[in-house]
């Protein structure tokens, strides 16, 4: 008998991953472009945050995510940071 993992498990496995991201940022090349700075927003900080996006306006999505980070960003940033993210990192 198998015992598959549980929703909680592979969300962890998920996260996991996705805070793996900022050892290689050139993975996220968009036009040259790539996460290599100390910033704010890194490269695994806008992965978790585009996973974890719904329905909600970009500001919604701001207030509710980085409240619980306790950093403020503004949505400029996060546009910018996510215009040059390649989403194919998520598959």
């Amino acid at each position: 008998m198998t015992h598959s993992k549980s929703p909680k498990q592979y969300r962890q496995i998920f996260y996991s991953y996705l805070d793996g991201l900022a050892d290689c940022p050139d993975r996220s090349l968009i036009e040259g472009e790539a996460f290599m700075r100390n910033r704010k927003i890194g490269l695994s900080r806008i992965a978790c945050f585009i996973a974890s996006l719904t329905s909600g306006s970009i500001r919604q999505q701001n207030l509710t995510y980085f409240k619980t980070h306790k950093i403020q960003v503004t949505d400029s940033a996060i546009c910018q940071a996510r215009s040059k993210f390649d989403h194919t990192v998520l598959k």
